[in-house]
């Protein structure tokens, strides 16, 4: 069993969506998951998690400025370390995801994260994909 931690930025509840799914995907594998927004999600929880998740919902105009959530991209760029962490990372969207994820990886992977899986999800059904994202990280 491992000790899973799911952080999320959610504003209107579709992200907040997709992380229960993935800590439910999680959960139905016997693993030990907890689930916070990312304001909640400090150091000591982050040390104490053998995986990762993390999840933004997706900011800007159709073509335009696209990009995850300022919220969770001033997390990254706080003061927390993800040093050697197994780390996967979703975003929920509503036309188009462009490069939030790649972004995400970027931040994630200057805390020292090693970034295993990454997943996008519609906000009509944001829970799609939890699965397919959870089985793509070795070891869960």
């Amino acid at each position: 069993m491992k000790t899973v931690l799911v952080g999320y930025e959610s504003r209107g509840g579709k992200t907040k969506q997709a992380a229960d799914a993935v800590a439910e995907a999680c959960r139905s594998k016997g693993h030990d998951v907890t689930v916070k927004p990312l304001s909640e999600v400090r150091q000591d929880a982050l040390d104490g998690a053998d995986v990762v998740f993390i999840g933004s919902w997706v900011d800007g105009f159709v073509l335009f400025g696209v990009q995850p959530a300022k919220a969770a991209r001033t997390w990254f760029q706080g003061n927390v370390t993800l040093t050697d962490k197994t780390v996967a990372l979703f975003c929920t969207y509503a036309f188009n995801p462009r490069s939030s994820l790649a972004t995400m990886r970027s931040l994630a992977e200057a805390k020292g994260a090693k970034v295993v899986a990454e997943r996008a999800m519609n906000h009509r059904s944001p829970a799609d994909g939890a699965g397919d994202l959870v089985a793509a990280v070795p070891g869960l």
